[in-house]
């Protein structure tokens, strides 16, 4: 059985940030939405976090499978104070079944990771890199 993941899981934290307190916020669960995704088409002008993942290792490594906002889980938050904590999405591996390819992704895809921190109008603060195998079983 190969070592490598099927999935790489990426979880980022967002800073300052409340859609209530200022409009200039409030897009910022969509914008990081369509970076994590990879959206395109239209007037988007942002980068595509796996395309550019996929272009600095010179070949197709991972694609975009599930995306969720993290919200919190708090019984009885007031409504205004519910928006996003974090986002969460799950990649697909398509990459070779190499050890030493898989961690050559994860550099890239954390170098991105720390560019993107560096964009303000993210507010992002922190993120986290994980692989993740995908096991079935009968029940």
């Amino acid at each position: 059985m190969s070592s490598t993941p099927h999935n790489i899981v990426l979880i980022v934290t967002f800073r300052g940030y409340n859609p209530r307190e200022s409009s200039k916020t409030k897009h910022v669960p969509n914008t990081v939405r369509k970076i994590l995704a990879g959206a395109q088409g239209g007037s988007w002008k942002y980068l595509s976090l796996p395309d550019e993942v996929n272009k600095r290792i010179g070949q197709k490594a991972i694609e975009p499978l599930y995306f969720s906002l993290i919200k919190p889980s708090e019984y009885g938050v007031k409504k205004g104070e519910d928006f996003a904590r974090g986002a969460i999405e799950i990649y697909g591996y398509v990459g070779p079944p190499s050890k030493e390819f898989v961690d050559k992704v994860i550099v890239n895809l954390i170098n991105i990771c720390k560019e993107l921190m560096n964009k303000e109008y993210l507010h992002i603060a922190s993120f986290n890199v994980m692989t993740a195998r995908s096991e079935a079983y009968e029940y």
